[in-house]
């Protein structure tokens, strides 16, 4: 996996096919089906234990799959002898709890990832961790503590952390849900505007009302498969599955769309 192997010829970003997945008897995901094109923004929406955070993280391999397979340019990522680390490289993720280092600034922080696994020299890591701090409003933040800063800014420091090694892919992974809901707003401008550039991205994600504005396309899960998907407006108007007309009508009744 080094190396970038060659995208096959019409093969999508990023597939996972047939997957399962169980932690001790409980089976989370159970035949799940998906495929992300190169800039598309996929959310993934559904009730809480239907197994949104176990698709990111079996992408990323943080998890290991029991069947099927995930696939990136085409290429079997859970075949023997992946280098996990190689596919970290490639793909990024943001998990809900922002896990920055306490001990370290956000400058530091933001840097030791490209240092630690691309060999990046300091002055060149940071000259580019003070440009994206700037450019997600955490400029005069560089110096100061993880518990020093507020939630939002810590996940805008994660989000910068992941951006550092240049990924293919970001997953993020209730990014949100965290958050007081005053700074909800300003992570959600992040991830906007890396949509507005392309940036090809998975979202689990609670905030239905984000999804329909940024989301390429949306896929509701469901007793770990994906139930439907379609464009947001598609899926939140006019939803073809009972369930998933029932989960929506939950959510507008909760005021959450």
């Amino acid at each position: 996996m080094s190396d970038h192997p060659e995208r096959r010829d019409g093969a999508p970003k990023l597939e996972l096919r047939d997957v399962h997945k169980s932690f001790g008897s409980k089976r989370v995901l159970n035949g799940l089906t998906l495929t992300v094109d190169d800039h598309e923004v996929i959310c993934l929406i559904g009730p809480s234990g239907c197994g949104k955070s176990t698709i990111l993280r079996c992408v990323d391999l943080l998890d290991s799959i029991d069947e099927g397979q995930i696939l990136l340019d085409g290429v079997d990522v859970t075949q023997p002898g992946v280098n996990a680390n190689d596919l970290r490289r490639r793909i990024g993720i943001v998990f809900q709890s922002f896990n920055l280092f306490p001990h370290m600034n956000v400058l530091d922080n933001v840097t030791l990832g490209p240092r630690r696994a691309h060999g990046m020299a300091k002055a060149e890591a940071e000259a580019k961790a003070v440009e994206l701090l700037k450019r997600f409003g955490l400029g005069d933040k560089a110096k100061d503590y993880p518990n020093k800063i507020s939630g939002g800014q810590n996940q805008r420091a994660a989000i910068v952390r992941a951006l550092m090694m240049e990924p293919e892919i970001l997953l993020l992974d209730e990014v949100t849900s965290a958050l007081d809901p005053e700074l909800v707003g300003e992570v959600l401008g992040v991830i906007r505007e890396l949509s507005d550039q392309g940036l090809t991205m998975v979202l689990a994600t609670h905030e239905m009302g984000f999804a329909r504005d940024v989301a390429s396309r949306v896929a509701f899960l469901h007793e770990g498969r994906v139930l439907e998907s379609g464009p947001p407006a598609e899926l939140f108007d006019s939803p073809r599955e009972a369930r998933t007309r029932q989960f929506l009508q939950r959510v507008i009744e909760a005021g959450r769309l």
